[in-house]
């Protein structure tokens, strides 16, 4: 079923009645869908967990089709003047700044 604002503020436990019994209830605002009111039960089926992030890559359908994914290695601004990051054998480690790291 479909309510104004005015409407739904005026009959909530209606909305919510119904929302139990007949499934979602919209709410609009001049015209337009605002809102939807569902019961607890609806949320938590919409909502419900439908497996692991590994089973979703495992169950993708670009598995195995090479494509290749490039890394982006370089930093994404400049860091002149800032508090910058110096790269040692894959790990980061925090300096002062780019300039006072480039002089030693």
């Amino acid at each position: 079923m479909q309510w104004t604002i005015g409407e739904a503020k005026a009959k909530f436990n209606e909305v919510i009645k119904r929302a139990q019994q007949e499934g979602p209830q919209r709410i609009t605002r001049s015209g337009e869908d605002t809102a939807v009111v569902v019961s607890a039960e609806e949320w938590s089926r919409i909502n419900k967990r439908k497996g692991s992030l590994s089973q979703f890559f495992a169950d993708s359908p670009l598995r195995g089709s090479k494509i290749e994914v490039m890394s982006k290695t370089s930093l994404p601004r400049s860091l002149e003047g800032q508090k910058g990051i110096r790269r040692l054998r894959g790990k980061i480690k925090w300096q002062g700044n780019l300039e006072e790291s480039r002089r030693t």
